[in-house]
């Protein structure tokens, strides 16, 4: 029986918790979107968001510097055609995404790239929770979660406290 894994909510870090971690993996994501996409969520199932650019750095908290990088630009299938607003607002053409990678070949690379790092020894933080929108790509593409093995951070709460 195949078992796929995804996303999990119980593996979300406090900020206090960091410390025992020796190096952090730094999640930044683009998806497609449209005017109305933030403010309903996506809700809409027929225009979910659909990763466009995938972007990872891993850092050595000890030594202060990063260990390993990734960025991929990612061909959306549902929704092909960027919306001119999502166009606009990401600086993304459309000949980009349609000369790059479906999400399932995508996803590999970033699992081939975190099998070198322990996830009892990192976590991934992120300004949003963009992993939970890979677990959903992934889902929907019938694949493992890339990152599910690895405890989360939402940094974004924190940017709020400490603006306000």
């Amino acid at each position: 029986m195949n078992h796929m894994h995804v996303g999990n909510q119980d593996q979300l870090l406090s900020f206090e918790e960091i410390d025992k971690f020796e190096y952090l993996i730094c999640l930044d994501s683009e998806w497609t979107c449209w005017e109305n996409s933030l403010e309903n969520r996506w809700s809409d199932p027929e225009y979910p968001p659909e990763a466009i650019q995938i972007g990872l750095a891993i850092y050595d908290l000890s030594q202060g510097r990063i260990l390993d990088e990734f960025v991929s630009y990612v061909s959306p299938t549902i929704n092909p055609i960027l919306s001119d607003y999502c166009k606009n607002l990401l600086l993304i053409t459309q000949e980009i995404v349609d000369q790059a990678r479906r999400f399932p070949e995508v996803s590999n690379d970033i699992s081939v790239l975190l099998k070198n790092y322990s996830p009892s020894r990192g976590f991934i933080c992120s300004f949003g929770s963009d992993w939970e929108k890979i677990a959903a790509n992934a889902l929907r593409c019938t694949i493992n979660d890339p990152l599910v093995s690895f405890q989360k951070l939402d940094l974004y709460p924190f940017t709020v406290i400490t603006i306000h």
